[in-house]
């Protein structure tokens, strides 16, 4: 099950397909959503978990995702400035003005290598 907005739902269904999706908010510009109300989320939140329930105890569940390694994350950051930060980091690889890229053993090792990308990304 993913909650979230209407565009982490539709990509969230195209790595797995039949997942149940609630869509609380829908982006009308880059820092604004059109929200529900947290009275008509939560409700929404529960029937979808209610229903994600039966439906696993019905074996009826969508297949995990199964992820080949190593895992190669490939970041397209705004500003140029941003990604000479970010390619600072050990094993980085530039891509071209604003897209690093870098390869991990694991998934663990790939969500901690992208955080610290973004991290160096962000300072000044």
């Amino acid at each position: 099950m993913i909650s979230g907005d209407y565009a982490v739902n539709k990509e969230a269904a195209e790595w797995i397909p039949g997942i149940e999706q609630v869509t609380v908010k829908k982006a009308s510009s880059r820092w604004s959503a059109e929200v529900l109300p947290p009275a008509v989320t939560q409700l929404m939140i529960c029937e979808a978990a209610e229903r994600v329930v039966r439906s696993f105890k019905a074996g009826k569940a969508p297949d995990p995702v199964k992820l080949q390694t190593p895992v190669t994350i490939g970041l397209e950051f705004l500003y140029s400035e941003m990604a000479d930060k970010a390619s600072l980091m050990p094993g980085s690889r530039r891509v071209d003005g604003r897209k690093i890229e870098f390869e991990q053993p694991d998934m663990p090792a790939a969500y901690q290598a992208f955080r610290a990308a973004v991290t160096l990304a962000q300072r000044t």
